[in-house]
Formats: C-alpha cells, structure tokens, sequence
C-alpha cells in the first residue's frame, strides 16, 4: 500500500501545478506592442493576490541612432508603464494608471481587450476627454532589455 502512495504522489504534486498555472493564465497577460510601435509592454499580474495588473517597458523596437534616444530607452528600461488594472467585465480591466514616457505625466485608464488588439482608453483631461490607442499582441519571442548592473 506504501508504495502505491508514493507512487502516485508526484502524479498529485502535477496536477495540482497544472490546475494552478492554469487558473492564473489570463488573456491581458503577455507582450504588447504600443501603438506607435515604439515601446512593447510586458503586461502581467503585479500582486500578490493576483487581482491586479502592471505593465513594464521591456524592449523598444528599431534601432536607436540617437544617443540621446538610446540613453532615455536605456533608463526607461523595466519601468512601470501602467498599473492598478483590476477586472471590471469579461474582457475590460479599469482602475489603472499609465506614465507617459515623452511627458512624463500620469492618467488614469481602462483596457479592452478583443482579441489581439488592446484597446487602452486614457483620460487625459478633467472635462472627460480621453484618448483611445490600440496595442497589437505580440506573439514572437520577445527579446527584452535589461537593467544596466550600475543602474540596479
């Protein structure tokens, strides 16, 4: 009987891995490339309770022939981009923040998902406009930038 049980315990151990990977996956979870095609942002849960999302700026496409620009993406490197997103419908999370990298304001957001495009709706101003961009998913392997060791 002793062997029978540790037989089928690591068979347990898997299952139980299994069924909560499986229950974390979420759609807004992954890469996504910002509308401008400038920045791909890496969006995945940023808490403990797993209820709420964040997204990093992980890799910038394109060349930068600019040292100016190189140096601004390299301190923009795994910075917060958005945060504060919790699940507010079947495909919308709302309640979030967004830093913008050129002006370095923050606003207040909501996400949309339909797909593979994310519809990231952003309230700009206190009279109730907004903005609406659309990020594309990116479903290639993503090469992302890293922390340079002085900056850490």
């Amino acid at each position: 009987m002793r062997y029978n049980t540790l037989r089928s315990f690591p068979m347990l151990i898997f299952a139980f891995l299994f069924v909560t990977m499986a229950a974390s996956a979420s759609p807004l979870a992954g890469y996504w490339l910002t509308e401008d095609g400038t920045i791909v942002v890496g969006i995945d849960h940023c808490d403990h309770t797993r209820k709420e999302f964040c997204g990093l700026m992980v890799s910038f496409p394109g060349s930068a022939t600019d040292s100016d620009l190189a140096a601004a993406q390299e301190a923009l490197c795994q910075q917060p981009i958005l945060w504060g997103l919790s699940k507010t419908g079947a495909d919308s999370w709302g309640n979030g923040r967004i830093f913008d990298p050129i002006t370095g304001k923050i606003y207040e957001m909501r996400l949309e998902l339909n797909g593979d495009r994310l519809s990231v709706h952003i309230s700009v101003g206190f009279l109730g406009l907004s903005e609406t961009l659309v990020w594309s998913r990116i479903t290639d392997q993503v090469r992302e930038c890293e922390v340079a060791d002085d900056a850490q």
